[in-house]
């Protein structure tokens, strides 16, 4: 889609490394995340990957695991959006007590906070909740996603100043976040 036909200059977009059009500002690492309360619950404390058998996985409908559809789920299989996280740690098979998935990433970090089960966090974009401690990472096993934040502006509109001053700033703001 053209920029200009929604009326904007430039966007940062989320998708696909490798065939997302636009400029890369930073990736994502994943990493499952939830409220400090439900890493601790008695009798089903998160210590280790395998532990997420007896909790509830949440994730966005939107996103899925490379190669995958819709249809390849079942109600006993774990949540598609989690599917190449676990085979990066070794668990491809693994069934969670339940599975919620949400429209939008907010509302599944949302309903992580509140202790409704363990999201698949997204670096950076989680980083200051779990520095302000109201999201943990329960235990080791990040995965670098395959997706990342691009940016993308409309050719015409590169030229106008606050165009190219808020496209810099961007750009600027994407190198301090990796470093």
């Amino acid at each position: 889609r053209q920029l200009v036909a929604d009326g904007f200059d430039l966007a940062v977009r989320y998708g696909r490394i490798g065939t997302t059009a636009g400029r890369a500002l930073f990736g994502e690492v994943n990493q499952p995340v939830c409220a400090p309360g439900l890493a601790k619950r008695s009798g089903h404390a998160l210590r280790a990957p395998a532990d997420l058998r007896a909790h509830t996985l949440l994730q966005t409908a939107n996103v899925m695991a490379p190669g995958a559809s819709h249809a390849s789920a079942n109600a006993n299989s774990a949540p598609l959006e989690w599917v190449s996280w676990l085979q990066a740690v070794g668990l491809p098979d693994l069934e969670p007590a339940a599975a919620i998935t949400f429209s939008n990433y907010d509302d599944v970090i949302r309903a992580a906070l509140a202790g409704q089960g363990v999201a698949l966090g997204r670096r950076p974009l989680i980083d200051a909740l779990i520095k302000q401690r109201k999201l943990v990472t329960p235990f080791k096993g990040e995965w670098a996603s395959a997706r990342g934040y691009f940016l993308v502006m409309e050719p015409q509109a590169a030229r106008k100043p606050a165009v190219k001053a808020l496209a810099q700033w961007l750009l600027d703001e994407a190198v301090v976040q990796d470093a």
